[in-house]
């Protein structure tokens, strides 16, 4: 009887626990031939197409779990923010502010800021320093690219 008590106490504990593995989430690196960019990503999202985005330095890259596709702002500025909104992917950069939107399988760019003077950042520099504007820079792009995206909601 008392053999029986151990050996169902013992399957009792033995036998979830052995089930209850945990498993790790799928994770997949990429090398910098693989995706074609530069090797600093300064933002990720993820757009309604299920595809990841990626600000990579000189690059916009699109990834839809199979292909990488590389495209690059008309300034050739390195893309700081990428942001999604529905269809679009809005994008900051030095002096550049738009949206990319998927065009015939191709992301083509729009930019909300040519001919507007939006950036202001070089007077200051010479006042108050390169860090300091640095900051001040990252902090605009950010609202611009918040007031940007709220103006054309109202349009619509």
């Amino acid at each position: 009887m008392a053999l029986r008590a151990i050996a169902l106490f013992i399957a009792l504990i033995i036998i979830p626990a052995c089930y209850a593995q945990e498993l790790l989430p799928f994770t997949e690196n990429f090398t910098k031939s693989e995706y074609h960019g530069d090797n600093q990503v300064w933002n990720v999202v993820q757009g309604n197409d299920n595809a990841m985005y990626f600000a990579n330095n000189h690059y916009f890259l699109r990834y839809n779990g199979v292909k990488w596709e590389k495209y690059a702002l008309p300034n050739k500025t390195i893309i700081r923010s990428v942001f999604v909104d529905e269809d679009k992917v809005y994008c900051g950069s030095y002096k550049e502010f738009g949206y990319w939107k998927r065009k015939n399988g191709k992301m083509e760019y729009t930019s909300l800021s040519k001919g507007k003077n939006l950036f202001w950042a070089m007077p200051i520099m010479k006042r108050f320093g390169k860090c300091f504007v640095m900051v001040i820079y990252f902090i605009f792009s950010r609202l611009m690219s918040f007031i940007m995206l709220m103006a054309q909601k109202q349009v619509r």
